[in-house]
Order: C-alpha cells, then sequence, then structure tokens
C-alpha cells in the first residue's frame, strides 16, 4: 500500500514541514513520487527561507502553497485510480479501443498533459470519469471509517 494524503491532512506542526514520501505525496495512480518530492522540498526551502528571515511568523504558508500546487493533480489522479480499481476491464477496453484516451493517458505519463487536463480533453466523457471517481473517492473514504471504527479517527 502507498502513503496517500489526504487533501485536507496537515504538512505543517509547529517547526516542522513534511515534504515527499514523508508527507504521502505519492500520485494515486501511478504510486509515482519524484514530481511531488522536486515540488514540496522547494516550496519548504522557501517557506523556512522566509521563516529564517523573519519575513513569516510561523510555516503556515507551505501548507497553503503546497495545496494550490499539488491539489488538483492529487484529486484527478485519485478519481482515474478510482475509476479504474474499480472497473478494470471497462479501463483496458477504454485503453484498447479509444485511441484518443490512450494517447493522452500516454501524454500524462510523460507529462505532456496533467491529471486535471485529461478530462477537459475528453470531454463529457472526461466528466463521466470526473463524477464517477468523486463517487469512488467518497466510497474509500467510508469504507476506511468503518475499518476504522470510529470516524472522529480519519478526515471526511
Amino acid at each position: 500500500q502507498l502513503p496517500l494524503r489526504d487533501d485536507r491532512a496537515s504538512v505543517v506542526r509547529g517547526p516542522a514541514m513534511l515534504a515527499g514520501d514523508a508527507a504521502a505525496l505519492v500520485d494515486p495512480l501511478s504510486g509515482e513520487g519524484i514530481w511531488a518530492a522536486f515540488v514540496s522540498g522547494r516550496l519548504a526551502a522557501e517557506e523556512a527561507r522566509r521563516y529564517l528571515a523573519g519575513d513569516v511568523r510561523d510555516l503556515g504558508g507551505y501548507q497553503a502553497a503546497l495545496d494550490e500546487a499539488m491539489r488538483d493533480e492529487i484529486v484527478a489522479s485519485r478519481r482515474l485510480q478510482g475509476v479504474f480499481q474499480r472497473a478494470p476491464r471497462f479501463s483496458a477496453i477504454m485503453m484498447r479501443c479509444n485511441p484518443l484516451f490512450w494517447r493522452y493517458l500516454v501524454q500524462v505519463i510523460r507529462g505532456e498533459l496533467t491529471y486535471p487536463e485529461l478530462p477537459r480533453k475528453l470531454g463529457p466523457l472526461g466528466y463521466l470519469f470526473d463524477r464517477w471517481g468523486d463517487v469512488e473517492i467518497a466510497l474509500h473514504r467510508r469504507d476506511l471509517r468503518r475499518r476504522a471504527g470510529r470516524q472522529s479517527v480519519l478526515p471526511r
């Protein structure tokens, strides 16, 4: 199991910031994490510089900058992951029989297209994937809460 960050989970506590794998910044679909490590490391370094220079009173700006830089990418990847896991045969058929979908997915893997851009490229099919993905994310969170036995332990 890869550590997947809930988009509301804090990566700052007092004088400490988490980045990369420590912040559970893993691409939910591919399992890749080097891009997130670079982005979060750069943002953490920038916030540390501001903090040490006395320009800011705390490190909360890192949380906001990280959410701004990565949230859409991680949410869009998590949506696709949810659909692919729920319906692997449908997903395989989409990749095999829809050359446009396959081409766009390859462009995402190559870094030529972002996960949030993919649904826009797919038009109505992209909207369907997004909504279906949202349902899968909600079902996954519900299952996690049930397994934990307490709703207060896990974020909503």
